[in-house]
C-alpha cells in the first residue's frame, strides 16, 4: 500500500498541476465561446474519442499488463512492435474519419460549418494515441520527474497556443482545435527523444497477437464505456439543444477536480496491482485500500458539491451559472470509477477480461434506458442522475463478478455507509441549493463523519498489523 501511495502522490502531483492549469481554460472558454460553440467543442471531442478507441483496440491495457514480463532485447521488440502497430492503425482510422468528414459533420451538427475543425480533430488522434503509450512507459519506468516535465509542457504549450490562436483566427472553435493539435505535435516530438532509447528494428507479430488476445475482449467494454460517457450528448442535442451540451460540458470541466484523483489513481494502480498480486498477503492489502479511499474520495465529492456555485461564479461568466448545479453529481459519477477499478481485480488477474465487456454492455443498456426515462422529464438533471445510476450499477456488477473470480473480503456494509452522504448531497443539490450558512453546517457534519471513520479505519488496520 505504501508503494501505491508513493506512486499516487508522484503522479498525482503531475495530474494535479495539469488540472489546475486546465482550470485556466474555463474562464477563457466561457469568455470566447457561446454556449452552442462550447457544445461544438464537446462534440468534436466525442468524434476524436470514438476514433481513438477504434484505433487503440484497447492495446494500451495489454501494454500495461505485459510491460513488466519482458526484459532486454525482447522488451525493446515488444515496445517497438506496439508503437508501429498503434501509430500505423491510428493513421488509417484518422484517414477514414477525414474521408467521411462531411457525413460526420452533418450527423453531429447538421451543418458543414465545422468540417475544418473536424479534420484537425482527426489529425490530433494519432498523436494523442502515441502520447498515451509513451506516458505509460514513463510511469512503468518510474521517470516521475520526466513525467511531470512532459505534462507541464503539454498543458503550458496548449494554454499559450490557445490564447495565440484565439487572437489569430476568427473562428474560436477552429482556433481551439488548432492549438490542441500543435501542442500535441510539440509534445510528441519531444516524447520521441525519450522513446527512441527503448526501440530496436524488430517487429514481432507474435507479441502483437498476444497483446490483442488480451485487449480485444475488452474493446466492446470500452465501447460500452464510451456509450455511457457520451450517449447523453445525443439525447441533449435531440431533446434540448446544442447550448445544453455547452452547459453540461462546462459542468464536466469543473467536475474534473475528481478526475484529478481518478487519473492519478489509474496511473498508479495497474503497476501496483500486477506487482502486488504476486505477493503473499495481497488480498489483505487490497481489502484495506477500499475503505481508506472511500473516506477520502467521498469527502472530496461532498466538499465540491457544497461549494460548486461559488466555483462557477469565480471561474466562469453568468451565462454558464446553471452549470454549478450539476458539478456535484458529475463528481460522484467520476469517483465511482475509482471504486470500480479497486474491486474489479478478478478479470484482470485471471485474464478473463471478457467479463469486463459483459458488465460494460449491461451498464450501457442501463444508461440508455435511464436517459430515455429521465432526460425528457428532467433535462440536464436527468442526464446527471442517469450517469450516477449507470456507474452505480457498473460498480455493483463488477464487485460481484470480480469476487467470484478472485475473492477479496471487502466490507460492503461500511462502503455503503461511507457512500450515503455523498449520494444524498450530490443528488439533492441537482434541484435545490441551500443558503451558504446551511451549506457550511452541512460541511461541518461531513468533516466530522468522514474524519471519524477515517481515523477508525486506520486504527483498525494498525491493530490488525496489516501490511501497508
Amino acid at each position: 500500500m505504501k508503494e501505491l501511495l508513493k506512486s499516487f502522490l508522484s503522479f498525482g502531483l503531475a495530474t494535479t498541476l495539469e488540472k489546475i492549469l486546465l482550470f485556466l481554460f474555463i474562464p477563457i472558454y466561457s469568455h470566447y465561446l457561446q454556449k452552442d460553440e462550447m457544445g461544438v467543442i464537446d462534440m468534436l471531442q466525442v468524434a476524436t474519442e470514438a476514433a481513438s478507441i477504434l484505433a487503440l483496440l484497447q492495446l494500451e491495457t495489454a501494454f500495461q499488463r505485459y510491460y513488466l514480463d519482458y526484459r532486454n532485447a525482447l522488451k525493446r521488440t515488444f515496445i517497438t512492435s506496439n508503437f508501429i502497430f498503434i501509430f500505423a492503425f491510428s493513421l488509417v482510422i484518422a484517414a477514414i474519419g477525414i474521408l467521411f468528414t462531411k457525413q460526420i459533420g452533418n450527423l453531429l451538427f447538421h451543418t458543414q460549418a465545422y468540417n475544418k475543425a473536424l479534420v484537425w480533430s482527426f489529425l490530433k488522434m494519432p498523436l494523442y494515441n502515441f502520447s498515451i503509450f509513451v506516458f505509460i512507459m514513463l510511469r512503468f519506468e518510474k521517470k516521475n520527474k520526466l513525467f511531470l516535465a512532459f505534462v507541464l509542457l503539454r498543458v503550458l504549450s496548449l494554454l499559450l497556443l490557445t490564447i495565440l490562436a484565439l487572437f489569430t483566427f476568427k473562428d474560436p472553435v477552429f482556433a481551439i482545435i488548432w492549438a490542441q493539435v500543435i501542442s500535441m505535435l510539440i509534445t510528441c516530438v519531444l516524447l520521441f527523444f525519450f522513446l527512441k532509447n527503448y526501440l530496436n528494428v524488430s517487429f514481432a507479430k507474435k507479441l502483437i497477437r498476444r497483446s490483442l488476445s488480451f485487449s480485444l475482449p475488452m474493446l466492446p467494454a470500452r465501447l460500452g464505456s464510451f456509450t455511457v460517457t457520451y450517449a447523453n450528448r445525443f439525447f441533449l442535442i435531440s431533446l434540448l439543444s446544442l447550448s445544453s451540451i455547452g452547459i453540461y460540458s462546462l459542468s464536466l470541466r469543473f467536475a474534473s477536480a475528481v478526475q484529478i484523483i481518478y487519473t492519478a489513481f489509474m496511473m498508479a494502480w495497474p503497476p501496483f496491482l500486477f506487482a502486488t498480486v504476486k505477493k503473499e498477503g495481497a488480498k489483505d492489502v487490497f481489502k484495506n485500500i477500499l475503505p481508506v479511499t472511500a473516506c477520502l474520495v467521498f469527502f472530496i465529492v461532498c466538499s465540491i458539491t457544497i461549494f460548486s456555485n461559488e466555483v462557477v461564479t469565480y471561474f466562469s461568466t453568468p451565462t454558464y451559472a446553471e452549470s454549478g448545479k450539476y458539478i456535484g453529481g458529475l463528481s460522484l459519477f467520476f469517483c465511482l470509477l475509482i471504486f470500480k477499478e479497486i474491486v474489479d481485480i478478478g478479470p484482470k488477474v485471471k485474464e478473463k477480461t471478457r467479463y469486463i465487456t459483459y458488465t460494460f454492455f449491461v451498464s450501457a443498456a442501463i444508461n440508455i434506458i435511464a436517459l430515455i426515462a429521465l432526460t425528457g422529464q428532467l433535462g440536464i438533471p436527468g442526464v446527471v442522475l442517469s450517469m450516477i445510476i449507470t456507474n452505480t450499477c457498473l460498480l455493483i456488477m463488477s464487485w460481484i463478478i470480480s469476487n467470484r473470480l478472485y475473492h477479496v473480503p471487502f466490507n460492503i456494509i461500511k462502503f455503503i455507509l461511507y457512500a450515503l452522504p455523498a449520494y444524498f448531497i450530490s443528488c439533492f443539490f441537482l434541484f435545490y441549493v441551500p443558503s451558504l450558512s446551511a451549506r457550511l453546517l452541512i460541511l461541518g457534519g461531513v468533516i466530522v463523519f468522514y474524519a471519524t471513520n477515517f481515523a477508525f479505519v486506520l486504527k483498525k488496520i494498525n491493530t490488525n498489523k496489516a501490511y501497508i
